[in-house]
């Protein structure tokens, strides 16, 4: 199954993720994350600020980072025949609870 996965506000805004499931990359991962791109779903991204910082300085257990979350919703999904297209859009005061299903 082909997925596409498109991101609205926030670091995100405008990036889209491309790809098929069994297939180890950023559109599967997401899609895996939100429970296959389930309506109404709320999940945190790092930014990547975030990301290459990590990769820079690698993971120290004496001095932790501390990155903003940034959370988005699954506001529209649409599955036609073998592909399906999700849309998350940016959640900037979102519950840091747990999920919103």
């Amino acid at each position: 199954m082909h997925i596409k996965f498109e991101f609205v506000g926030g670091p995100h805004d405008g990036r889209v993720a491309a790809g098929f499931v069994g297939e180890a990359g950023d559109a599967e991962r997401y899609y895996l994350f939100t429970n296959h791109g389930t309506l109404g779903y709320l999940f945190k991204v790092a930014s990547e600020y975030a990301i290459e910082t990590l990769a820079r300085e690698g993971l120290r257990a004496e001095k932790k980072h501390h990155f903003q979350k940034h959370f988005y919703v699954i506001a529209d999904r649409l599955e036609h025949q073998d592909e399906v297209c999700v849309r998350a859009k940016y959640v900037p005061n979102a519950p840091r609870e747990r999920p919103l299903t």
